[in-house]
């Protein structure tokens, strides 16, 4: 064999070794075996610690176990051997988002759209960084161009529609929003006709929940400006909100939505009810509560209750995980139990815990010095049905405090006091920089002043309870 060929060979099965690893570090990565992707790129960087390959995989694998840091350290050295790669680019600018570092996002961002003004996913992505960092005025200016450069951008379309929505500005807002409900088909043509020409008297409406729990919760408040129009108000829901639900009087025919959708003359979704009706908050709050929990519910959970003047508060600390899930983690809407739990050792405090399923577990690691009254699992919300005890409960509390979650809703719903804790990044329906919401007439709110800053929050919420609340 002559030098040449044997040298071919060599590079050849060299060059397929490496694609087989990186076969297989690809393989793991996407059956999320992090560790043992890990130790085979770690040891290639024994072999060689300036391939660009290896540390871009490090970075991409330490960012999705959101170990930040380490991310950021791979993503820095493979910057340095290849400056301009715009997927690494991206990863840094994402792993920037997460954290909340949006001056170091939106830098990355520009630098992305200087070289490629074509890209406008990444001008898009300019307006997204300076959304989140709660700069929406800037952030309107930057989806605008993005329009004006291609109308159909859908991210584009959407988001300007909620950033309006969030800045308060519902006359362009909700116009807005509806572009997307018609693209979604969920714009309630027919609806909107009846609403328009004053036809709804004897015709049956048909809603349907979109979202969450909470969502439902929020929207079903619309049944009644359906009901007081004359419509008959049909509903499908989640299977656990039937049962509470049922205590909605502007509500004539309800099941879970698994069931055969009736005959009705017109549809919705409950979310797009607001942007259908053209709401403005003057209209948002028109009737609560809207839910009628019947007396002797509420008084069975009387003696669960200590009898003495204590101020009586409920809280729930942790929304659900796994919806978190999906969201930067500067906007996940859990609180520490041991940070919130803290209100309990303010003079007078009775604390409650309303919290069900994720986040229970953490009454457990309390220190002995704290407490907290829990409510029978085996009885709480089952004995009445889902909600309904929550709700139930509510009316022997003083206060309740909640994250972002069904429990915030439904207190809000009831008209009962309540703090809403909310995280530095929030979504369109809390006006940004307000301390009250136009839905929820008793609701105050408390929204983190820094990404991950919750330690200011829960010493707001205590600084307000001691001089306006406990100790006038």
């Amino acid at each position: 064999m002559n030098k040449n060929k044997q040298i071919f060979l060599l590079i050849f099965f060299n060059i397929n070794i490496i694609h087989t690893n990186f076969s297989t570090i690809n393989d793991l990565i996407t059956n999320k075996q992090y560790n043992n992707a890990l130790e085979l790129l770690n040891n290639k960087l024994q072999s060689n610690p300036d391939n660009f390959d290896v540390h871009y995989k490090c970075a991409e694998i330490y960012k999705a176990q959101e170990l930040f840091d380490y991310a950021l350290m791979h993503a820095q050295r493979a910057q340095q051997l290849q400056p301009n790669n715009y997927q690494l680019l991206l990863l840094r600018a994402s792993t920037y988002l997460s954290i909340g570092e949006f001056p170091q996002a939106l830098a990355i961002f520009k630098q992305l759209y200087r070289q490629h003004p074509r890209a406008l996913s990444f001008l898009y992505n300019v307006g997204y960084t300076l959304k989140i960092a709660g700069k929406l005025d800037q952030a309107i200016t930057i989806y605008k161009k993005v329009l004006e450069k291609q109308p159909n951008h859908e991210a584009a379309n959407l988001a300007l529609g909620f950033a309006l929505l969030q800045k308060g500005n519902f006359d362009d807002g909700w116009p807005q929003h509806s572009k997307y409900l018609k693209r979604a088909h969920k714009n309630g043509d027919k609806l909107r006709h009846l609403l328009q020409t004053n036809q709804l008297t004897g015709k049956t409406i048909l809603l349907t929940y979109e979202g969450g729990l909470g969502d439902s919760i929020q929207f079903i408040r619309y049944a009644h400006r359906l009901k007081e129009r004359g419509a008959r108000v049909v509903v499908r829901i989640q299977k656990p909100l039937v049962k509470l639900f049922s205590y909605c009087p502007y509500i004539d025919d309800l099941a879970e939505y698994v069931n055969r959708v009736p005959q009705h003359d017109a549809r919705a979704t409950l979310m797009s009810l607001p942007a259908i009706f053209e709401d403005k908050p003057k209209n948002f709050t028109k009737k609560t509560p809207y839910f009628s929990i019947p007396q002797e519910i509420i008084d069975s959970w009387r003696p669960h209750f200590a009898q003495d003047d204590t101020f009586k508060i409920g809280i729930c600390w942790q929304a659900s995980i796994a919806n978190d899930a999906s969201r930067l983690p500067c906007a996940r809407r859990g609180i520490p139990l041991k940070l919130l739990s803290s209100l309990a050792l303010l003079p007078n405090v009775t604390l409650y815990s309303l919290q069900r399923f994720d986040g229970v577990d953490e009454l457990d690691d309390l220190p002995p010095t704290i407490s907290i009254k829990q409510f029978d699992q085996q009885t709480f919300d089952k004995k009445h049905g889902p909600f309904v005890d929550t709700a139930a409960v509510m009316h022997h509390l003083d206060l309740i405090i909640s994250v972002d979650t069904a429990v915030a809703h439904l207190a809000g719903a009831l008209n009962r006091p309540v703090y809403l804790l909310l995280p530095f990044v929030t979504d369109w329906r809390w006006i940004h920089g307000q301390k009250t919401t136009p839905w929820y007439p008793s609701m105050k709110i408390f929204k983190q002043p820094a990404p991950f800053d919750w330690e200011s929050v829960v010493q707001e919420v205590k600084n307000y309870l001691t001089t306006k609340i406990i100790l006038p």
